[in-house]
């Protein structure tokens, strides 16, 4: 009996989920058969597939037709209680509400940007967000928009959060920018159902970023 050739195992039955084991199998012969244009594509689709931890459905291998299944009721429910995580936040930054700010922090919690990690305790924390505050105020920031959440599932416990923020600064000539910054935060879910921070990482230092757009001419 002849072995199938590359991309020639038998597809899943309609109504079943696909089998990603022989999916996957396949990518891996299609891979070493075919020309690079075609590694490529089989490249990328992969990566999708990796980062966003997705089910890759498909109408057939040779084809190369697939897409992403639409997310799971569960998927949808974490996506919005992430998303109304970041607007409380939000809504508590813009007010220098501390004691909503408290709630979203664990006790201790992981805190790492541009110069390194370390570890804070929470009621360090608040004690210098009025400072902070105060802080950016003076250098031309005016205001902290969010714009955007993509959650994603570690476990059941945690979840993987990366956010985009707009803030808008006021230059020294007093005209108004606007200023992308970017944050990723681990989420814990604790036993009540809530969620706090446990891990918060900066992509950029804000002060500088905030303070050279003030200083930046147009």
């Amino acid at each position: 009996m002849k072995r199938a050739g590359p991309g020639t195992e038998p597809r899943d039955k309609p109504g079943k989920p696909p089998n990603l084991r022989n999916s996957f199998r396949s990518f891996s012969r299609f891979r070493n058969t075919y020309s690079e244009p075609k590694i490529l594509a089989v490249d990328n689709l992969l990566q999708i597939w990796y980062n966003t931890k997705a089910r890759l459905v498909s109408d057939a291998i040779c084809t190369g037709t697939y897409h992403l299944a639409k997310p799971t009721e569960g998927e949808g429910t974490m996506n919005q209680a992430v998303k109304q995580f970041f607007d409380h936040y939000e809504q508590a930054n813009a007010t220098s509400d501390v004691t909503s700010i408290a709630k979203l922090y664990a006790d201790t919690f992981m805190f790492a940007g541009v110069n390194g990690a370390q570890a804070v305790k929470k009621e360090d924390f608040l004690k210098v967000i009025p400072k902070m505050k105060a802080h950016f105020v003076s250098i031309g920031l005016t205001k902290t928009e969010l714009h955007s959440v993509q959650a994603s599932t570690i476990n059941a416990k945690y979840f993987l959060a990366n956010t985009e923020w707009r803030m808008t600064v006021v230059d020294s000539k007093g005209c108004a920018r606007q200023v992308k910054a970017l944050a990723t935060y681990v989420l814990e879910q604790k036993a009540n159902g809530t969620l706090a921070i446990v891990f918060q990482i900066d992509h950029q230092d804000l002060a500088t970023v905030v303070n050279d757009q003030r200083t930046t001419t147009s």
